[in-house]
């Protein structure tokens, strides 16, 4: 193994060790509300016909699994899941939008709605307030209905319907939450569900096995790696005549 031959099992080892990071970090998020796995994706990238030349692999975006994960029903007001497809649309603290799946809700103070990391949700009017004194109850489409503490309809008109939008394409933030790429549009045939949480899609067993997998295989572009630097030295060693 020449010197040259170092170069694409450095690739290889650069890509696989980014695989373990989205593997790992696939396996920490298996209990988190709302958080889809990420997938893993390769690419040969061809160096030329030179003699020299070679194959390098590198990781590319192999986007989010946006699969439904199952539900669990909780009872609590303000937790709300999604099923089927759209996203949960909060204001970051710089007013830029995040897109949330996970519904883990609750007031804040002020009685807004708000996301787990107190980002404002948004309806089509802006943040959601809930008034004093009242409970509320978000129909399937996402719209928020008052009721008085003991229960009693007064028949209040609706506070406001909660946006569940699309992006064009999304990019994990951390957690649950995603910046959105491109254009984003509300979903016209929302499916809510109150008093319930969505959780992770992650396969727990496929991604640990995954990670095996990558594992392994890193340690063997390692080995490929001493051993073309071993084999360099005793070139370098060799008598000059």
């Amino acid at each position: 193994m020449s010197s040259h031959d170092i170069f694409p099992s450095l690739a290889g080892a650069k890509a696989t060790w980014r695989q373990v990071e989205i593997l790992s970090n696939n396996l920490a998020n298996a209990s988190t509300v709302g958080f889809k796995e990420q997938r893993v994706a390769f690419e040969l990238e061809d160096r030329g016909a030179a003699p020299m030349a070679s194959s390098y692999v590198r990781v590319i975006p192999g986007g989010v699994d946006l699969r439904d994960g199952s539900t669990r029903e909780t009872g609590v007001p303000t937790h709300l899941a999604i099923r089927g497809q759209g996203f949960f649309l909060a204001a970051a603290g710089d007013g830029s939008p995040v897109l949330v799946r996970g519904g883990d809700l609750q007031l804040s103070a002020d009685n807004t709605l708000v996301t787990s990391a107190g980002e404002p949700i948004q309806g089509e009017g802006g943040p959601i307030e809930i008034p004093q004194g009242f409970t509320f109850d978000v129909a399937r489409d996402g719209t928020v209905l008052l009721r008085r503490l003991d229960g009693v309809d007064i028949g209040l008109p609706p506070v406001d319907r909660i946006r569940i939008v699309n992006a064009e394409a999304v990019e994990p933030v951390g957690g649950n939450r995603f910046r959105p790429i491109g254009t984003i549009s509300d979903v016209a045939s929302p499916s809510v569900l109150q008093g319930a949480l969505e959780q992770s899609n992650t396969d727990p067993l496929r991604n640990m096995v995954s990670l095996l997998e990558a594992s392994h295989t890193f340690e063997l572009a390692q080995r490929a790696m001493r051993t073309s630097d071993e084999l360099d030295g005793e070139i370098y060693r060799l008598p000059r005549s």
